[in-house]
């Protein structure tokens, strides 16, 4: 059992502080652990996924994350191509990769 579950499971019948200090953990740790909430960073990507992929059904899906950066900067998003690569990926959004050709020469003795 770890030490948060235990100052959960006692906490109607001791004190919080005092069940910390047994445990050896912060009071604000186990308050952290209790109710989480969403760290800073994942709320700047919550709200850079948005605008991620707004920008991609704009361009009808074909932009990949190079050209989304870039269509970020101008309007003042400063972020780096691996993030927006990595949320991205994380979302399932892919650019259209345009087919390659290919030539066959003819390969003369």
């Amino acid at each position: 059992m770890s030490a948060y579950r235990l100052i959960g499971a006692e906490e109607a019948n001791y004190p919080i502080s005092l069940l910390c200090r047994i445990v050896r953990v912060s009071r604000s740790d186990y308050y952290d652990w209790k109710s989480p909430s969403p760290s800073k960073r994942d709320r700047e990507d919550a709200r850079l996924i948005e605008s991620i992929r707004e920008i991609h059904d704009r361009s009808r899906k074909t932009y990949s994350y190079a050209r989304v950066h870039a269509e970020l900067r101008p309007v003042g998003v400063r972020c780096s191509r691996k993030r927006i690569a990595r949320l991205m990926r994380g979302a399932g959004l892919r650019g259209w990769l345009r087919p390659i050709r290919v030539t066959l020469e003819a390969r003369g003795p």
